[in-house]
């Protein structure tokens, strides 16, 4: 199965998926488990909590033949981060992390094709548009399906920051892709946030990214979601 998943991959989709098409649905979770890793970290024990679990554990998708992009609070100080893939797990270490981007790159310590992971393409800006349909993993375990929504916003306004949003409410980092697949961001969602749609867009991931604006944020406006139809939501 996986073998399939790989060759299907080798080429580029002729078209978009449907998110109420069933074979689609189906197709895209097989390909979207080679793009999607599944981290668990381990962070010191306080001295305050000494019997707190130091564990943390979430998703980030593959970006480079050794490299994991995921949310930051997924792995700042780990003293370990364990990644799975369909066939294995491998150890990886952080090259570095973005807390104000909330943006982290892992080096794996051997391939990601090893655990049979595959880089995934980003989606380019220009393809971008709102009420795009999006796709995201429901979790990385065997025979998970996935969710759909849209693209609502392609992070063009202040209060967005360069950051995308989209009509899924994602946490611990999960992957977004557009309708070929290609990743569109990560979610940035952490317990604290009000806004829980938002997602970190691939060049806000590039090292020395920066935020295209600086004003204070302020709630998005309330009712922007395209609307769809209640089966395609």
């Amino acid at each position: 199965m996986y073998l399939l998943a790989v060759l299907v991959a080798a080429t580029p989709l002729p078209r978009p998926l449907s998110p109420v098409n069933a074979n689609d649905l189906d197709r895209a979770a097989l390909l979207l488990r080679q793009h999607v890793a599944y981290l668990r970290a381990r962070t010191p024990v306080s001295e305050s909590q000494p019997l707190l679990a130091g564990e943390v554990d979430g998703w980030g998708v593959v970006t480079g033949a050794h490299e994991i992009t995921c949310q930051s609070f997924l792995v700042e100080g780990a003293t370990e981060i364990r990644v799975e893939g369909p066939t294995g797990v491998i150890e990886a270490t952080v090259r570095d992390v973005n807390t104000a981007l909330r943006v982290a790159h892992l080096d794996l310590r051997d391939s990601a094709a090893s655990v049979g992971l595959q880089v995934a393409t980003p989606s380019p800006t220009e393809a971008r548009e709102p009420g795009m349909d999006v796709f995201a993993l429901v979790s990385t375990r065997p025979r998970a399906g996935v969710v759909t929504g849209a693209l609502t916003h392609l992070g063009e306004e202040a209060w967005l920051e360069g950051n995308l949003r989209s009509s899924l409410e994602l946490a611990r980092g999960m992957p977004v892709f557009d309708g070929r697949l290609r990743w569109l961001g990560i979610s940035r969602t952490v317990a604290w946030d009000r806004d829980r749609a938002m997602l970190v867009p691939p060049e806000l991931t590039l090292s020395g990214a920066t935020r295209t604006a600086t004003a204070a944020a302020v709630p998005p406006p309330p009712g922007e979601a395209p609307e769809r139809p209640w089966w395609a939501q």
